[in-house]
């Protein structure tokens, strides 16, 4: 068995508000599209769109209809976690370099049903990236609500799922605004940002403005 913690990745601090142009962007912070790491197996990904957890952060790799022998925290412990009805697996982290994509591609190839999917940029849209960070309340519940399942179930496996559900926590506070907004601007612009990107999309949709009411015809 692995140890856990392999292929952690710390969080990052977030822009200071979901209207606010951020910070510049490197490409290698922000996740990767799987063909940027390197030929993928997709033999290893037969998880369905359709069936995909709830649970899983916007990007390219989702777990969906996974085993529920608990594999996926061995390869990749900074990125995968259990949960759901279930405890099926999914992808708390999205991958940032080849060497994460890589431990995410093993994870996804141990799964006995090869439940994980690597098309989250072409099922993604920026209108249902922007409705799932508007109802990330509910997952932050969720977490909060099961911390003694969490505990417990790292005491049996020995995996830390009780440290990767803190990570996710403070993923979710913090450093996954600014991988969304890139996310964002890679649906919409259909390339990851530069250095030179200085304005990323916001993750709440501008406010429409009423325009003035028009009298009616004939109207004095």
């Amino acid at each position: 068995m692995r140890p856990a913690g392999r292929g952690a990745s710390p969080g990052r601090a977030a822009s200071p508000g979901t209207g606010d142009p951020g910070p510049r962007m490197r490409a290698h912070d922000r996740h990767m599209t799987p063909s940027s790491a390197g030929p993928i197996p997709r033999d290893a990904f037969r998880g369905r769109w359709e069936d995909r957890l709830w649970l899983n952060v916007p990007g390219p790799f989702y777990g969906a209809g996974t085993d529920t022998c608990a594999t996926g925290r061995l390869s990749a412990p900074g990125h995968v976690l259990y949960g759901g009805e279930h405890f099926t697996e999914y992808v708390y982290r999205q991958p940032r370099t080849p060497a994460e994509v890589a431990l995410v591609v093993e994870a996804a190839a141990a799964d006995p049903f090869l439940g994980y999917g690597c098309d989250g940029d072409r099922r993604w849209t920026p209108r249902t990236v922007r409705e799932w960070w508007r109802d990330r309340g509910r997952i932050v519940e969720y977490l909060a609500g099961h911390r003694r399942t969490w505990e417990e179930l790292a005491a049996r496996s020995g995996q830390g799922e009780d440290i990767a559900v803190r990570d996710f926590e403070s993923h979710l506070a913090g450093g996954l605004e600014a991988d969304l907004r890139a996310f964002l601007f890679r649906l919409e612009e259909g390339r990851s940002p530069t250095p030179d990107d200085r304005l990323l999309p916001a993750l709440r949709p501008p406010s429409r403005r009423r325009g003035r009411a028009q009298p009616a015809a004939g109207a004095s």
